[in-house]
C-alpha cells in the first residue's frame, strides 16, 4: 500500500541517505565551532644557533628557552559567530532533508498511482485480447461449417493482432512504471 511504500522510499532512498549524512557533518562541525583552539607546542633552535654564533657554545639553558606554547586565544564574540554560522549550516541541511522527503513522497504517490493505473490498463487489454482469440477461434469454426464468410475471419485475425500489439506496449508501460517505482524506492532493477 502507498503507506509501506512511502515509509520505505523514505527509509532506503541512496539520495535521502546522502542528505541525512550532510546532516550529521554539519552537526559534527557545530560542535567543533564551539571548541577554543589547541595549543601548539613548537621548539625553536634561533637561542642555540645564536648562543653559539655569540660565544662558540651552548648551554642546557638555551636548549629550555626554545620550547614554546602557542595558544591563539578567540576574539570576543567570535565563537559565538562560528557556531551562529555552524547552526545555520545544521538548520539548512535539515531543511534540504525535509525538502527531499516530501519530494520523494509526492513522487512515490504518483509512481504508485502510475503503477496502479497501468496495471489496471493491462488487464483491460488482456482481457481483450482473450475476447479477441476467443472470437477468432469461435469465428474459424463457424467458417469450417460455412456460418461464417472469409471477411469475418480476417477481420478477427486483424483484430487479434491490433489487441496483441496494444497489450505489448501497455505491458511495457506497465513494466516502465514499475521500474520507476523501484527506482524511487532505491532498490535494484528486478521483475515485477
Amino acid at each position: 500500500d502507498l503507506p509501506a511504500l512511502t515509509a520505505a522510499a523514505l527509509e532506503l532512498n541512496p539520495k535521502l541517505r546522502a542528505l541525512r549524512a550532510e546532516v550529521g557533518i554539519a552537526s559534527a562541525q557545530l560542535v567543533q565551532a564551539g571548541q577554543l583552539p589547541d595549543p601548539t607546542v613548537y621548539f625553536s633552535a634561533m637561542d642555540i644557533i645564536a648562543a653559539q654564533a655569540y660565544d662558540g657554545g651552548s648551554t642546557p639553558k638555551d636548549v629550555v628557552t626554545g620550547l614554546a606554547l602557542d595558544w591563539p586565544v578567540p576574539r570576543p564574540g567570535e565563537i559565538s559567530a562560528r557556531k551562529g554560522s555552524a547552526q545555520a549550516s545544521v538548520d539548512e541541511a535539515r531543511c534540504r532533508v525535509l525538502a527531499a522527503e516530501w519530494d520523494l513522497a509526492r513522487r512515490v504517490a504518483l509512481a504508485y498511482t502510475e503503477l496502479a493505473a497501468s496495471s489496471r490498463h493491462a488487464a483491460l487489454h488482456r482481457r481483450f485480447f482473450e475476447s479477441a482469440t476467443r472470437l477468432l477461434a469461435a469465428l474459424e469454426e463457424y467458417r469450417a461449417s460455412d456460418k461464417a464468410t472469409e471477411l469475418e475471419v480476417n477481420l478477427a485475425t486483424v483484430d487479434l493482432a491490433v489487441a496483441e500489439l496494444d497489450r505489448l506496449a501497455v505491458e511495457a508501460e506497465e513494466a516502465a512504471a514499475h521500474r520507476a517505482l523501484r527506482d524511487l524506492l532505491g532498490l535494484p532493477p528486478g521483475p515485477p
